[in-house]
């Protein structure tokens, strides 16, 4: 993969403050919808993983913010896997305006998990796909 997935969102007005920007947990919520929708449209899904037993926990997560994002604003979250180890997948976020304004970056890392919550390896075919797919400093 040569750049980030970008996933489009519209602020809703829910997701704003009484002074009408995005209240700052909500970046967590944009950063977890765009990387849905990239494992999903690369071909995977967090579903097959809770059926075979698995899951993957976020286990770190940063935000940092630059701008702020405001009602009804066009935004797009672009995101890249960084890297991926035996069990656990770094994503970075960047959240940009129409006019590519940086308004917040961030980091998760998501560690695969069995059902009693204990470190799991990433099952190797889904790593084999994700490792094609990862975009070192994709921040830097």
């Amino acid at each position: 993969m040569s750049s980030p997935y970008r996933h489009p969102l519209r602020v809703r007005f829910s997701e704003v403050d009484i002074m009408g920007v995005v209240y700052h947990p909500n970046y967590l919520t944009y950063f977890e919808e765009a990387r849905t929708a990239f494992v999903r449209d690369v071909g995977s899904s967090y579903k097959e993983f809770r059926d075979n037993g698995l899951d993957l926990a976020v286990v770190e997560a940063t935000v940092k913010y630059k701008k702020p994002a405001r009602y009804d604003q066009q935004i797009f979250v672009d995101v890249a896997i960084v890297r991926i180890t035996g069990a656990r997948m770094v994503f970075e976020y960047r959240v940009v305006n129409s006019d590519e304004q940086t308004l917040a970056l961030g980091t998760t890392t998501l560690g695969c998990v069995d059902r009693e919550s204990l470190p799991a390896r990433l099952p190797q075919g889904f790593a084999e796909e994700m490792s094609k797919l990862v975009l070192p400093g994709f921040l830097k």
